[in-house]
């Protein structure tokens, strides 16, 4: 029987693989003590640097447009723009 469910890219694979790996890291690690429980000083907790924050969120972009592109028609002529719009 057919369910009218297409997995493109092997997407659920993909994310069900990092779900599971991002669930076992957290049991691995356990829970951030001090940070929400107020023990430590706000001060304690400052962010990452804005510029290594650009730069993380530009790595993670272009990973994601390109395996979205290399995964089903790969970045030629103007394909990739098929492969953002049908992501939104």
């Amino acid at each position: 029987k057919v369910m009218g469910a297409h997995d493109f890219a092997g997407g659920a694979s993909v994310h069900v693989l990092g779900g599971t790996n991002a669930l076992i890291a957290t049991l691995f690690l356990g829970p951030r003590t001090g940070r929400f429980d107020g023990t430590k000083p706000i001060t304690d907790f400052f962010p990452s640097s804005p510029a290594s924050q650009c730069l993380g969120l530009l790595c993670l972009w272009w990973g994601w447009i390109g395996f979205n592109c290399g995964s089903s028609f790969g970045i030629t002529d103007q394909r990739w723009v098929v492969a953002i719009s049908n992501d939104y």
